[in-house]
């Protein structure tokens, strides 16, 4: 069909989305690239050598020692997090965005409130004001998903916005996308050369 859509590199649109074939196709990633197409990268391409790499926090680091914001050790949130952030720093191009994680439902079967306890010895409040420091220190962008997207406590209780302890409906899903999507699109990416 001389009707069909090229792409920059002169291949029909419709042969981009096609999962290659042949030997070689053990080492292809799917992805889904900005217009929701499932695109096939080469496994050999490395998370170092992205624009930008974000980095979601929290969810599993509930039981966690918070620890001290400048603190670098491996036996804490803080220390673990703040390594983490520096070897991106050190080992990549790429500008670093840090998100807090969702607000759970429940933990150990109780409603998660403002004022709930982890077994860390802190509140989500206290965990997130921890995330954003540490992000501060190292003047890294911080999303706060928990508290600036509009989820909150009351939606994080919902059935309508949360299937179970801390996986989203698509109505919540869609939600937490168009809110992580209007702070990215206003972060710059970083650059290791002068573009001129």
């Amino acid at each position: 069909d001389n009707n069909e859509a090229k792409n920059s590199s002169g291949e029909s649109d419709e042969k981009k989305n096609e999962k290659p074939s042949g030997d070689n196709t053990q080492e292809l990633i799917e992805v889904v690239d900005s217009t929701g197409e499932n695109i096939y990268i080469d496994g050999e391409t490395s998370a170092l050598e992205a624009d930008l790499i974000t980095l979601e926090v929290g969810a599993n680091d509930r039981t966690a020692t918070l620890g001290d914001v400048l603190d670098t050790s491996s036996d804490t949130f803080c220390g673990v997090l703040n390594q983490c952030i520096r070897y991106l720093q050190e080992n990549t191009n790429a500008q670093i965005v840090v998100m807090s994680s969702t607000i759970p439902k429940t933990y150990n079967d109780e409603p998660v409130t403002p004022d709930y306890e982890f077994p860390g010895g802190y509140n989500t409040y206290e965990m997130n004001s921890a995330i954003e420091n540490v992000c501060k220190v190292n003047g890294v962008y911080y999303i706060p998903t928990s508290s600036g997207l509009g989820f909150g406590y009351a939606r994080a209780q919902s059935d309508k916005y949360v299937v179970d302890n801390i996986h989203h409906t698509n109505v919540g899903g869609f939600n937490l996308a168009m809110g992580i999507i209007s702070y990215l699109k206003n972060i710059p990416l970083w650059f290791s050369d002068q573009k001129g």
